[in-house]
């Protein structure tokens, strides 16, 4: 592996770059290059156990070739992911390409994943955008205590706590002090319940599951 060469920002009028800023979750923001890599990041960030996202974190080099791939997202246990985002329509052209970076890959201990528009759909990317609304909500921390109370073992929202919580514990989320199901559902007829619910397997293997859910 080497340094990735290939910046992401390029400022041209045909080409938008977005930059993600994730305070809750680390110091400097992540560039994306489409829309679609937008709404992964967003996802991403929400899992419980993600502590960073790096894009175009490095280089893989064959004797004919080269790939840069999209990111590399570390959890808390140590363990780590390279992503690759690619719509699904795209995909079979690179079959070849991601079968040598899988192989490549898990010779360094990685695991390798492509992301597709099919586990990255419009719904879920609105219920991200929805949670992170809240980030920067700044309640007393009694009353996140409060909430963090309510919920318990977890639930469903609407059997655990009113309308009026549903910002803290959007927050909450946020904060990765709580979870939800992979759907990232927070309407009353979603579930929440504790992070420590789904300790088990490395981290890693959790957000591959998780991801395709």
């Amino acid at each position: 592996m080497e340094p990735a060469k290939r910046k992401v920002v390029q400022r041209s009028p045909a080409h938008t770059v977005r930059l993600l800023h994730l305070p809750q979750l680390q110091e400097e923001p992540v560039e994306a290059d489409s829309a679609l890599e937008r709404d992964f990041v967003l996802i991403a960030s929400l899992f419980p156990h993600i502590r960073r996202i790096q894009h175009q974190p490095f280089r893989l080099t064959w004797s004919d070739r080269s790939y840069t791939p999209d990111f590399l997202l570390t959890f808390a246990d140590g363990t780590r992911v390279v992503i690759e985002v690619k719509p699904q329509s795209k995909t079979e052209r690179y079959d070849d390409l991601f079968k040598l970076a899988q192989q490549k890959l898990a010779e360094h201990g990685l695991t390798f994943l492509v992301a597709t528009d099919q586990v990255i759909h419009a719904e879920r990317a609105a219920n991200a955008k929805l949670i992170r609304r809240y980030s920067k909500l700044g309640p007393q921390t009694s009353a996140l205590e409060r909430v963090l109370h309510l919920v318990g073992n977890g639930g469903v929202i609407a059997d655990i706590c009113g309308p009026d919580d549903l910002p803290l514990l959007r927050h909450l989320i946020c904060q990765h002090r709580m979870a939800t199901d992979p759907s990232l559902d927070t309407a009353p007829t979603g579930r929440v319940f504790p992070v420590q619910h789904i300790e088990g397997e490395d981290h890693a293997l959790q957000f591959s599951s998780w991801l395709d859910s």
